[in-house]
Order: structure tokens, then sequence, then C-alpha cells
């Protein structure tokens, strides 16, 4: 799945294993979360003012509309908060 990033402060988010940063992903029915058992992809290179990469994505055994949410995290489990949420319907 491509996803884009846009970086709208001032410090630069930097890739590479010491930093430890992921794309990642939950999904969600009705604002309930589905399961947590996702996808780390690394971050290909650092995101100054915006970065478009690839992520892997599991398809979830629920089926129906549901909501994917991607965001980056940090190898200690600490999401970023990004808002992007997409609408999927699974079958």
């Amino acid at each position: 799945m491509r996803v884009n990033i846009i970086n709208t402060g001032t410090e630069t988010l930097h890739s590479g294993v010491q930093n430890k940063l992921y794309l990642s992903y939950f999904w969600k029915k009705n604002d309930d979360i589905l399961d947590w058992n996702n996808i780390q992809t690394p971050l290909e290179a650092d995101i100054v003012h915006s970065l478009s990469q690839d992520m892997r994505v599991a398809i979830p055994r629920t089926k129906g509309k549901l909501q994917l949410q991607v965001d980056i995290i940090a190898l200690d489990q600490q999401w970023f908060g990004l808002n992007a949420t997409k609408d999927i319907l699974v079958y």
C-alpha cells in the first residue's frame, strides 16, 4: 500500500536502524480496534518535507466496511498519533 507522509514540523524525522521508526497501522470497525498484530515497515528515508513509500498491510479476517488507520510507530511502541484513516471494504 502506498502512503504519503508530510512532515509539517521543523525537525527532520530520521530513518535508519538506530532511530527505529516504522510505518504501521491498525484496523478498526465502528471505531473499535480489531487487531494489534500488524506489520511494521521501516522508514526508507528521512522525512524532511514529505515521503511517499510503500508499506505492507495484512488483511484481517473480519469482513465488511473497515477503517485502516496508518501511523508512525517507534520501537518503544510509541505511536505518533497521525490521523490518517481510510475506509476499506474487506470481503
